[in-house]
């Protein structure tokens, strides 16, 4: 029995469904891959700042990704401590529900009133 080491290779669009995996190391196995799936030939890879990437396989997908904003730099995620007491609750949940119905009223078309 002899050792075979190989290279898989999964492409994935990050706007849609299509995906090919492929022996990245087989040239025969990258023709195949393109054969069956053409829109290799299109595929078009988007690296952030951050570092981060994407692989959209053509403009559709392209601009779903900037519409979701898939491209902006991540927020840091903001953590507010407070004290736990129950008036502190009671202001949060206030603040919360008065955001949902804000939105909500947004959505519909209805005016809102922002502040206090």
């Amino acid at each position: 029995m002899s050792i075979i080491d190989s290279q898989i290779r999964t492409v994935s669009c990050n706007g849609c469904d299509k995906s090919v995996t492929y022996d990245a190391q087989s040239k025969e196995s990258l023709a195949k891959a393109i054969e069956d799936n053409p829109w290799l030939k299109t595929l078009r890879i988007v690296q952030t700042a951050q570092g981060r990437n994407f692989a959209y396989h053509d403009d559709q997908c392209e601009l779903s990704g900037v519409a979701a904003g898939n491209h902006n730099p991540e927020e840091p995620k903001k953590v507010i401590t407070m004290p736990a007491n129950a008036n502190a609750i009671a202001e949060a949940a206030k603040a919360a529900k008065a955001t949902e119905e804000a939105t909500k009223a947004i959505k519909d078309g209805s005016g809102v009133t922002l502040g206090r």
